[in-house]
C-alpha cells in the first residue's frame, strides 16, 4: 500500500496504481508463496520498501539520507535472498531521473547504504567465503541450466502465467503496448529495467513460479495501464473487467 501511494504521488495516476495494488495482492504467485516458509515474500516486501524510500527520496525537499535508507533496504533484501539484488536497478533508475545533476551523489549514498546492511547482515561472506561464493554460483550460474534440459518457449512462459494469472498477464501485455503507443518512455524505462532481470532469471533458469516474484509487481502495474485504457475508451465496462479477472 505504501508503494502504491508513493507511485500515485510521484510517478503514476492514482487509478493505475490502485488497480495494480488490487491485482497484486490476489495474484496466485503472491497468495500461494505467502503461505510458504521461504524467503521470497519477505525479500519482495523489502525490495518494494526500498522503492518506496527511493520514490520519497526523489522529492528534492527531502534529505539525501533517504537514498541511504533505500540502498540499505535493498541490502537487507539481498541478505534475505541474493537474487533480489535486481531491485538495485530500478532504484538506480529512480536516482537518475530524480536529478541528473546530483545522480552521482545519490548513487554513492545508495551504494553506501547497500554495502552497510549487506556486509553487516551477510556473515557468510566473512566467516565462510567459499560457501558464500558457492551460493552465489547456485543462484546466478547453475540456475542457468534448466531441470531436465531445454524446457522450450512454453516452459519459460508458464511460470509467469501461473504466478500472475493468465488474464492479468494478457492485460499486462496490452498495457505495454499502451505505453509504447503513448511514448511514455520514462515509465517504460522504469518498468523495463525492473522486469527484464526477473524475466532473465526464469528464461535462463529453473521454471519455478517463485523466481518470477520480483517482476510480478510490474505485471500488475502494466495490467493497470491496459485495463484503464479499455475503460477510458468505453470498450468494456468496469463490472465486466472485475468479473473477467475474478
Amino acid at each position: 500500500m505504501l508503494f502504491r501511494s508513493s507511485l500515485a504521488k510521484h510517478f503514476l495516476h492514482w487509478r493505475i496504481s490502485g488497480v495494480a495494488l488490487m491485482l497484486f495482492v490476489v495474484m496466485p504467485g503472491i497468495v500461494v508463496n505467502s503461505h510458504y516458509m521461504k524467503t521470497d515474500i519477505p525479500a519482495l516486501a523489502l525490495g518494494l520498501t526500498a522503492l518506496v524510500l527511493g520514490l520519497r527520496a526523489s522529492d528534492r525537499q527531502r534529505s539525501p539520507f533517504w537514498w541511504v535508507m533505500a540502498g540499505g533496504t535493498v541490502g537487507l533484501a539481498v541478505c534475505t535472498k541474493y537474487t533480489y539484488g535486481v531491485f538495485l536497478l530500478p532504484l538506480g533508475y529512480l536516482e537518475l531521473i530524480a536529478d541528473r545533476k546530483s545522480f552521482l551523489k545519490a548513487l554513492s549514498l545508495g551504494v553506501a547504504g547497500f554495502l552497510f546492511t549487506f556486509l553487516l547482515g551477510c556473515h557468510a561472506l566473512f566467516f565462510d567465503t567459499n560457501a558464500f561464493l558457492a551460493a552465489l554460483k547456485e543462484q546466478f550460474i547453475v540456475q542457468g541450466v534448466p531441470i531436465g534440459g531445454d524446457i522450450g518457449l512454453w516452459g519459460k512462459i508458464l511460470p509467469w502465467g501461473l504466478s500472475t494469472g493468465w488474464v492479468p498477464l494478457v492485460f499486462g501485455c496490452l498495457g505495454l503496448f499502451v505505453l509504447i503507443n503513448r511514448k511514455e518512455w520514462k515509465t517504460l524505462g522504469f518498468y523495463g529495467i525492473w522486469l527484464l532481470p526477473a524475466i532473465m532469471m526464469t528464461w535462463r533458469g529453473w521454471p519455478l513460479v517463485r523466481y518470477t516474484l520480483p517482476g510480478v509487481p510490474v505485471i500488475a502495474l502494466l495490467c493497470g495501464h491496459g485495463l484503464l485504457m479499455l475503460v477510458e475508451r468505453k470498450q468494456v465496462c468496469p463490472t465486466t473487467l472485475v468479473a473477467l479477472l475474478s
